[in-house]
């Protein structure tokens, strides 16, 4: 299983501040490309395990904010549950 930690090479803040500039930019699309081979499956939420609880809570963050609005405009269902 390819988890955070491992495919994030221990450097989640530099991912969870990319993710951020990208969402500040409207690029939703664009950011969740950039973790769609870590978050395989959007309806579940992303695995932070092995993360410092700061990093974690971040990226669950990140990638729920990502999504959300990602969602809305697509009209993905559920998207904002």
């Amino acid at each position: 299983m390819n988890t955070l930690r491992t495919a994030l090479n221990k450097q989640p803040t530099i991912l969870a501040k990319s993710l951020f500039r990208l969402e500040r930019r409207g690029l939703y699309s664009e950011a969740l490309a950039e973790v769609e081979h870590l978050w395989k499956d959007i309806r579940v939420s992303p695995d932070v395990e092995g993360l410092n609880p700061r990093d974690a809570a971040e990226l669950l963050l990140r990638c729920g904010s990502l999504i959300g609005f990602h969602g809305l405009n697509e009209q993905i269902e559920n998207s904002q549950v």
